[in-house]
């Protein structure tokens, strides 16, 4: 008798237990933890969300969107206005579903829906963008030719020896020359928009720094 009723006790504490442990996970306290897509980009710094402002690799990105989805009925994403014939102008529908993706929750990066959003709205992290971090601001292609023209002068100094990586500027190029002062503004863009881990251009970080950026403030 004493045995049948230790067993009812022993029975009842186990479905109480169990009972308990449901109704956490039904609440929420034990179930599997979320992350933003945001949140979990920002863990991995090898990616960067594209930028609002970002237009040319906007284009690009959906140039590679419409690529992976061409033939098909239906793109992945279910984008409004696919079917039409000349989707060439639905870049800006494809940056307006990255901003709203950014914000859903998923379980971890295996998540298919955190996957998509890094194929289709990240870009690879650059050399500007820990140049940014530090404080630097990149010297901008247009409407900075004296600036350009001055760090030309300078770096083609025999007595310089911060260089950038790839970059050889002849003691009688001329500032002047369109072509010449591009060999400057064009290995400064290729430093810049190098991937982040590109051992070539991080040996030569401080040259470009100081060639290709201006700080701006403290970083």
């Amino acid at each position: 008798m004493e045995g049948t009723t230790l067993a009812k006790v022993a029975a009842a504490s186990a479905g109480s237990l169990g009972a308990g442990a449901g109704g956490l996970y039904y609440s929420g306290i034990l179930s599997p933890q979320k992350s933003s897509i945001k949140d979990l980009v920002s863990r991995n710094k090898g990616i960067r969300i594209i930028s609002q402002e970002e237009s040319e690799r906007w284009s690009k990105a959906w140039t590679k969107y419409k690529e992976a989805n061409k033939d098909k009925d239906q793109d992945l994403w279910g984008l409004e206005g696919w079917k039409k014939t000349d989707n060439d102008s639905l870049s800006s529908v494809l940056k307006t579903k990255c901003l709203k993706e950014v914000e859903a929750e998923v379980a971890d990066e295996n998540d298919s829906r955190y996957k998509s959003f890094v194929q289709w709205c990240t870009r690879t992290t650059e050399i500007q963008d820990q140049l940014i971090g530090e404080g630097y601001t990149p010297i901008a292609q247009t409407g900075q030719d004296d600036k350009w023209k001055t760090n030309f002068d300078e770096y083609k100094k025999a007595e310089n020896t911060v260089k950038i990586h790839s970059l050889t500027i002849a003691t009688g190029d001329n500032k002047d020359t369109a072509d010449h002062l591009n060999k400057l503004k064009n290995g400064c863009k290729s430093a810049l928009e190098a991937p982040f881990n590109n051992q070539d251009y991080l040996n030569s970080l401080e040259g470009i720094k100081k060639w290709c950026a201006t700080k701006t403030s403290v970083g």
